[in-house]
């Protein structure tokens, strides 16, 4: 089997959209495999699928066999729901990679996917788009928007954050994240 296809998805598992959940569903038994299939019955049909995996960048996915190949579990929603695999990327509405519920999934382009991102764990001041220069003592603001886009030198991390969400609102719109 070259490509997975919708059609085959669902013979092999049922997707709940309102959960985001797989589960794995009996296959046929095959006389001249009779013994593999009905062992892999009795051991998966029913059973959740997937996996917990983190990608390279240390965020948490979930990570589905088939036919010894892995698949990413929100790219199988899209193929279960729409019969097609996302063209792009696949952004989880609220940041969390292991909930594939349909109404948190939506396609994006990289830039999208990117602005989605919650906050960075080495970030100091708090806030999003914020950073403190040791060197005059003031925050700045700056976006990641075709490059880095400086947005301006402020007294207090609140007024460095107030101009990253304006600029994140403008450049961004749905797919801006604040927090």
């Amino acid at each position: 089997m070259n490509e997975l296809t919708q059609e085959y998805l669902k013979e092999r598992i049922y997707y709940n959209s309102e959960t985001g959940i797989f589960i794995w569903l009996p296959i046929p038994i095959r006389p001249e495999y009779r013994r593999f299939d009905l062992a892999w019955n009795t051991r998966y049909s029913g059973k959740q699928s997937g996996c917990v995996r983190k990608s390279r960048c240390q965020l948490a996915y979930i990570k589905i066999s088939i036919n010894k190949k892995p698949y990413q579990g929100h790219r199988l929603a899209f193929l279960y729901m729409t019969g097609k695999f996302p063209h792009d990327l696949t952004d989880h509405i609220d940041g969390n990679g292991t909930n594939n519920k349909w109404n948190n999934l939506r396609l994006a382009n990289r830039l999208q996917n990117l602005a989605n991102r919650k906050i960075n764990t080495n970030n100091t001041s708090g806030f999003k788009g914020v950073y403190f220069d040791k060197r005059d003592k003031r925050y700045y603001a700056r976006i990641g928007f075709n490059g880095d886009l400086n947005l301006g030198r402020f007294s207090t991390p609140e007024e460095a954050h107030i101009a990253y969400c304006k600029a994140a609102k403008e450049y961004f719109g749905e797919y801006a994240r604040f927090k």
